[in-house]
């Protein structure tokens, strides 16, 4: 069971990641880094579950944030 700590954290990693790829499409000289960025944040959130990806729920993918398909 994650604790609602692990949740916000992974949230606020999301949300940061969000807000590269935001800047990637406004400042296409920079592009590569804000990508690379994002790509950081995504994975700080899924490795804040001790290191259990199965525990993201999103991943990326050619420089997109991609849902996962759930593991019901």
């Amino acid at each position: 069971m994650r604790s609602s700590n692990s949740d916000t954290y992974r949230t606020e990693c999301l949300r940061k990641a969000e807000a590269c790829r935001k800047q990637a499409t406004r400042h296409e000289t920079r592009r590569t880094h804000w990508i690379k960025q994002a790509e950081e944040w995504v994975r700080r959130a899924r490795d804040g579950f001790d290191g259990d990806a199965r525990a993201s729920t999103h991943e990326v993918c050619e420089g997109r944030l991609i849902a996962k398909p759930s593991m019901k």
